[in-house]
């Protein structure tokens, strides 16, 4: 991952992405920080990680095994969370906020809440598509139906609340053109230690310091 700051502030993260099931080869992901709905920002999500587990390179979601030994291997992350850890890690923190439900949740939530999100913010069918790395458009029709359905809930669901607290402007991640992303990240200032960074976010926008809690 490299993240690129321009004035001050993060313009974005760029993130080489590992072969999906559909890819021959790696993509570039664009993550851009959500200054609309701060509360469901990637970016600043990631800092906070970054800082709080002291992961300096490797894998972003160790195992756990990994992440206990990463302060001593100098920020090394060497080993993934597994499949079967992940879907019952996700599902114990749906069981524990939903409480008692019939819903089926794991990591296919993720992307059906992205092609969501995606959809309520404006993103058009072929740039959601690239960027959720679909092969066919009208496979991903399916999930932009669903979100539409649940678009229309929401406008009539006075629980809600209005659409424009709960969704933010849809930018597009997927880069097609390498050398074109390449020259614009030559005109930010490129970093490539994002440790810093993550520091100066939890201690200056945050308030932590580094004997806080911030759990």
């Amino acid at each position: 991952m490299h993240c690129h700051e321009h004035k001050g502030y993060i313009d974005n993260e760029t993130i080489n992405n590992e072969l999906g099931k559909n890819d021959v080869e790696s993509v570039v992901l664009f993550l851009w920080p959500d200054d609309e709905l701060p509360e469901l920002c990637p970016v600043r999500r990631l800092l906070a990680w970054f800082h709080i587990s002291g992961i300096k390179e490797g894998y972003f979601f160790p195992s756990l095994e990994s992440l206990q030994m990463v302060r001593d291997s100098d920020g090394l992350s060497e080993t993934q969370i597994g499949w079967d850890m992940y879907q019952h890690r996700f599902t114990t923190v749906t069981d524990v906020i939903l409480g008692n439900h019939e819903r089926k949740f794991g990591s296919h939530t993720n992307r059906k809440t992205g092609y969501l999100l995606a959809v309520w913010g404006g993103g058009g069918d072929i740039e959601i598509m690239e960027g959720a790395r679909h092969k066919t458009l009208a496979n991903a029709k399916k999930y932009r139906q669903d979100a539409l359905l649940q678009l229309e809930y929401a406008k009539i669901n006075r629980s809600v609340g209005e659409l424009a607290q709960i969704s933010s402007t849809w930018k597009p991640i997927y880069c097609k053109n390498v050398q074109l992303a390449r020259a614009n990240v030559n005109r930010r200032f490129l970093i490539t230690n994002l440790i810093p960074i993550a520091r100066d976010f939890i201690e200056s926008k945050l308030g932590f310091k580094d004997n806080d809690s911030c759990s």
